[in-house]
């Protein structure tokens, strides 16, 4: 475990996280960061760098802090959605969770495809 969003992209970086479960409020800002800063990482490098970090378990959201939480899923459904069909649940305690699934190809043919022939 880590408590720091510093550290959270540095196991994020080397590949090493499956799963992840953020806190928006991490202590303070300047030294710790903040969750969404770990979204936002995750995010830039899929956009900037083509790298797919989005943990293979999906992302589940504790913080109490209701704008941060809805901050950090709205970067999760707007990014990840660009590379999965992203599916929201809510845990049994009521926090928010997002499950990324393979997209889902269509069976027909290409129409440019189909109309060259």
């Amino acid at each position: 475990n880590v408590t720091t969003a510093p550290a959270a992209i540095a196991l994020i970086d080397r590949g090493d996280v499956v799963e992840l479960s953020l806190d928006h409020d991490l202590g303070d800002d300047d030294v710790a960061g903040k969750g969404v800063h770990v979204v936002d990482h995750i995010a830039e490098q899929q956009v900037v760098e083509g790298r797919d970090l989005w943990p293979r378990d999906g992302i589940t959201i504790h913080s109490a802090n209701a704008a941060g939480r809805d901050q950090m899923a709205r970067a999760i459904e707007r990014y990840a959605s660009e590379l999965y069909d992203v599916r929201r649940t809510t845990t049994a305690t009521g926090k928010p969770r997002f499950t990324f699934e393979p997209r889902r190809g269509t069976n027909e043919s290409d129409p440019e495809e189909s109309a060259q022939t």
